[in-house]
């Protein structure tokens, strides 16, 4: 079993996410969003930004940044999957950096790294809030105009808004849609075939 398992095992807990371990954040979730973990409806996203949350700070904590590739991109990930299911939540100040303050607090006697870099971390993930909440909000008001949700509809998403794919296809799942990757890829060769064409011509025209 895991540590979080085994614990709640000594303790007594049906739920990993009601130790020690968790309780502060879903505790300041809670908070947030003027919602309450007992109710099921809520236990899926506060359970996915306790955990996500958590493995940001400590990623950032060691100097990883933000990226399109490697441990950047697995970070990105972790962050605006924990932003997606605030939102789903509500809460006007919910903010993702007070819950790294959470983890800072409760873990920094065993990880000094953790103090020492806060600022760090809580500039990081201010920085992506403010920037993926309003990526967010144009991307579920563009959804919201679309019946389906497809390939080619997720590549415009993605193209034109940066919207990741990882978000519309769970929204979509949420619709009881799925996205066809095969067409998504196909529309991104399009548009690289088409970045490559244009490239050339200005490169021809001097530029």
């Amino acid at each position: 079993m895991g540590l979080e398992r085994t614990i709640a095992v000594l303790q007594g807990k049906d739920d990993d996410y009601q130790t020690e371990l968790f309780e502060p954040l879903i505790t300041q979730i809670e908070k947030l969003s003027g919602k309450d973990y007992t109710d099921e409806k809520n236990q899926k996203p506060m359970r996915i930004m306790a955990d996500h949350i958590r493995a940001a700070t400590f990623v950032l904590a060691e100097g990883v940044i933000q990226a399109k590739k490697e441990q950047g991109y697995v970070l990105r990930r972790l962050i605006r999957r924990s932003m997606r299911y605030a939102s789903l939540l509500g809460g006007k100040d919910f903010s993702l950096a007070s819950l790294a303050g959470v983890v800072v607090d409760q873990y920094k006697d065993i990880y000094p790294e953790l103090w020492g870099n806060k600022g760090f971390v809580v500039d990081e993930l201010r920085t992506e809030e403010e920037r993926f909440r309003q990526m967010l909000s144009r991307g579920i008001s563009e959804m919201g105009k679309l019946k389906k949700l497809d390939g080619k509809t997720a590549f415009f998403l993605y193209e034109s808004l940066g919207f990741p794919l990882e978000l519309t296809e769970e929204i979509a799942r949420e619709r009881g849609q799925k996205i066809d990757h095969q067409a998504f890829e196909a529309e991104f060769k399009k548009h690289q075939e088409l970045s490559r064409k244009t490239a050339g011509g200005r490169f021809k025209g001097g530029l």
